[in-house]
């Protein structure tokens, strides 16, 4: 079974986040801490994105939680890439969703 994840990069700190999809191994210590190791080696999004093999969607959201209920239903995960540009910084969040549809109710 794959773990989906969706990168959101926010490229210039304005709150529009391009979404990059990823089909396997989104877990944290997976996805999550290969994008630490392309953020430490790499201050380039483009690289970063290049290294850990995230596809565009090639679709924009105002907010990350968006990539959950507009675009993707099954995402486990949402890292946010944010490049500060005056400071030239990437900085990286990561976000853990959940799908109250998919809970059972028993009787």
């Amino acid at each position: 079974m794959s773990t989906r994840a969706m990168i959101c990069v926010d490229w210039y700190g304005h709150g529009h986040f391009e979404l990059f999809y990823r089909h396997c191994d989104g877990y944290p210590t997976g996805l999550g801490s290969e994008l630490i190791e392309a953020l430490l080696k790499y201050n380039s999004v483009e690289k970063v994105l290049e290294e850990v093999e995230a596809r565009s969607e090639g679709r924009f959201v105002a907010r990350p939680e968006d990539a959950f209920l507009k675009v993707q239903s099954d995402l486990e995960w949402i890292y946010v890439i944010t490049h500060a540009k005056c400071s030239q910084r990437l900085s990286l969040q990561v976000l853990k969703t959940s799908c109250p549809y998919t809970k059972r109710q028993f009787v």
